[in-house]
């Protein structure tokens, strides 16, 4: 059970990120309200239901490069089945390991500019293996841990480019006064944008304390108890 952030309201709202959204909440909105979509940024959605409505209405994949870019598993494994349907500059930032695998085993297809903002442990790995391929500029936007590591030891150069590229979602919502018009796309696109509704979940939860409490001490169920031999203070509810 989950709402908008507190930071949040649907107004705020940037549809184009919001359409890559991998959150259930995220994807549930977008089915009941189509008119919603950016079709182009849909194509990137990795959550399994936006997945399969694609593969299932592939002349809604509006965007190749997002979908080849997707790192859903059904949407690697239907890349690599029909591999001309990939655009290698998306497939080159593909972080699934089938993805990788397949881009290692096949160098003369990897867009390099791309390929560097690959969070892959496996691509990262690579890359620091062989810094010639790095386009240092595309690294900066590299969110694997191994990368930043390296990124903040490299260089003051490297730090700053870092620093006024990567805007991460969880600074952005505990730093509000940072966020402007355009943080909203970042913000849209995160899982982050949704947080467990626990006014909710309380209420809920409530209900069904009732019910467990109007069923769990019937009369008839505390007298069958105390028919046995035991005492009324040792029924289970009163531990």
């Amino acid at each position: 059970m989950y709402k908008l952030h507190d930071l949040c309201n649907w107004k705020k709202i940037d549809w184009e990120g919001f359409a890559s959204n991998p959150h259930p909440q995220a994807a549930e909105y977008l089915f009941a309200h189509p008119e919603k979509i950016e079709w182009e940024e849909f194509a990137g959605n990795p959550h399994p239901e936006a997945v399969a409505y694609l593969l299932a209405h592939p002349e809604k994949i509006y965007c190749v490069f997002n979908f080849s870019s997707n790192p859903n598993p059904q949407a690697v494994a239907y890349l690599l089945a029909h591999p001309e349907k990939i655009n290698w500059f998306g497939f080159s930032q593909n972080p699934h390991p089938e993805a990788v695998a397949y881009l290692l085993a096949h160098p003369e297809k990897i867009d390099w500019y791309y390929f560097s903002q690959n969070s892959n442990p496996q691509a990262v790995a690579y890359l620091l293996a062989h810094r010639d391929y790095i386009c240092w500029r595309s690294f900066c936007y590299n969110t694997n841990p191994q990368a930043l590591e390296y990124l903040f030891k490299y260089g003051e150069s490297v730090e700053k480019a870092f620093r006024e590229n990567i805007q991460t979602v969880e600074y952005l919502l505990s730093h509000p006064n940072k966020i402007n018009k355009d943080s909203w796309y970042i913000i849209s696109k995160s899982p982050l944008l949704f947080v467990l509704d626990k006014e909710k979940m309380r209420e809920t939860k409530a209900e069904l304390h009732q019910d467990l409490v109007k069923n769990f001490l019937h009369p008839d169920k505390i007298a069958k108890w105390i028919a046995t031999g035991q005492e009324a203070l040792d029924y289970p509810y009163f531990e």
